[in-house]
Parts: structure tokens; sequence; C-alpha cells
């Protein structure tokens, strides 16, 4: 709400009301004398006012939820005053609740998301870039949101199909697991969600062996770390479900190594990478 007191103040008026306009302002405009006090929670209004100091001059009297500004400005030269009422005005930043006449910014600022969970499972080729035979599992990854941004991340993987090396004399099938736990950032682009994550863990390779006599059938396993990097792309990044695409670069330390009679020793890793396609529920 404007105020105005007296009618040969209404070029500035009707000045600042055009200045309030163009800055995104919901104006109204009355000749008469302002509220006696400036009250918290009440609709925001400045009055105009001659000043009792300067004949050429004007006062402008802001108050925004119990907050009073004073400026004042030549009475020659509207545009100045209302640009520097204005200016103030988006310095208290003032709003006023939405039943009323009010001044209230065009321009409202962006809701902060709080902390979202997500969990996702996906099918992940495990693909050895040194040659080594594909694995083929199932990845499951759980976001645990700390901000709007930022989250704990675990990530799993179990093969359904395992690797197979093989001779005349002999077949090894390997499987590799693990669970990794790390930090992951996300934002949004358009509709998507972009996120990195890094995380590391413990990992778990079993190998079992048929062999033909005189070489001997038998299993083994071994432990070791798998730590990796990666981005993840999500669809859409609202709702409760998604669909998600990612890739990661995974170091499997120590590297295995599987040997089959008469045959160079083959390693798995330790530079592997994970190619996975699937869908997740956020929470």
């Amino acid at each position: 709400m404007v105020h105005a007191t007296g009618v040969a103040l209404e070029p500035l008026v009707a000045r600042l009301c055009a200045e309030l306009t163009l800055a995104g302002y919901a104006t109204s405009f009355n000749l008469s004398d302002p509220p006696v006090a400036c009250e918290r929670g009440a609709t925001a209004w400045i009055n105009l006012a001659p000043s009792s100091t300067d004949r050429a001059a004007v006062v402008a009297t802001l108050c925004v939820d119990g907050t009073e500004v004073t400026i004042a400005g030549p009475r020659a030269d509207p545009a100045r005053l209302a640009i520097s009422t204005a200016e103030a005005l988006n310095g208290l930043g003032a709003t006023a609740p939405p039943s009323t006449p009010r001044l209230a910014s065009a321009v409202a600022t962006p809701a902060r998301e709080s902390p979202r969970h997500a969990v996702s499972a996906a099918q992940t080729l495990l693909v050895d870039p040194a040659g080594f035979p594909l694995l083929w599992g199932t990845s499951v990854d759980v976001e645990l949101g700390l901000t709007e941004h930022a989250a704990v991340a675990l990530a799993g993987f179990f093969p359904i199909a395992r690797a197979k090396l093989s001779t005349s004399s002999a077949e090894l099938r390997t499987g590799v697991a693990w669970l990794r736990v790390g930090v992951a950032l996300r934002y949004s682009l358009a509709r998507f969600a972009v996120a990195g994550s890094l995380v590391v863990g413990p990992a778990y390779t079993w190998v079992t062996a048929r062999a033909v006599a005189p070489y001997v059938s038998g299993a083994d396993f071994a432990f070791g770390v798998a730590g990796s990097a990666g981005l993840s792309v999500s669809y859409p990044h609202r709702g409760p479900v998604f669909a998600v695409a990612g890739s990661r670069a995974v170091v499997l330390l120590p590297g295995p190594r599987f040997e089959l009679p008469n045959e160079e020793p083959r390693d798995l890793g330790p530079l592997l990478i994970e190619a996975s396609l699937g869908i997740g529920l956020r929470l």
C-alpha cells in the first residue's frame, strides 16, 4: 500500500508506483495518512510526505514487517526518489499475507529440497579392459540423503552369470562380489538428476574348477578391496520411481590370478568397468 500526504505529491506517487511495478511488486494507492505504527505482521506500506526541514525534499517512509526505514529525495526528481525507494524495498525483502493488498516480490526464491533417500537395482556388466571374460550381475545402490545435494552411498554387486575360462583339460568358473560405502553428490539438470559417487569396501572372489584326470577339481576364494568412482543419470529427477543408467571405474586389489593347465595365467583386474541400467525408488 502506498500512501501520500497531499494531492501535490501525486506525480511522485505515480512515478513510484510505476517503478515498483517494473520491479515486480503489486501496488495500491491511498491518498491518506499511513497507519500510526509500523507493526510486525501488518501489510507493508510506503508513505510519501513533504520534508519538515527542507521544502524542496520529500520523505519516503517504508514499513516492512515491523521494520521502518526513511529515505529523503528531491521533489523535483521523482525518478531518483522512486528508484531509491524500490531499492530499499528490495533490500528489506518485503512480503505480506496473500489475503491482503500487499507489496510482494514477484520473484520467488526456490524452496530448498529436504534430503531424500533412494534405492535402485540394476542389471550390470563388469568389463575387464585387459580381456578377462565378462561378468554379468545385479547392482543394488542405496543413497541416504544428508543434504539437498549430498548423500551417503552404499553400492553392492553380485554376479548372476560367472566368467568362464576353459581348455580341454579344465574349466574355471569365477565370480566376484563386493559391498562399498562412500559419498555421492547429486544435482538436477532439466528433468534429469546427475550424481557422482566415490565408494570403497571389501570384495570377495571365488572360483570352482572342473578338471580331467590327472588334474583334480576343486574350489578356492580370496578377499580383497574394491574402490570405485562413477557417474549416474536418473529420470525423472523428481517423483517416487525413476530409471537410472550409470558407469563406474573400479579398482580391485589385489587382482586375482587364474591358472589353467598349459595356459598363461589370466588376471581379473585390477581395473574394471561397471555399466548399469535399472530402476529405482525414492523414499
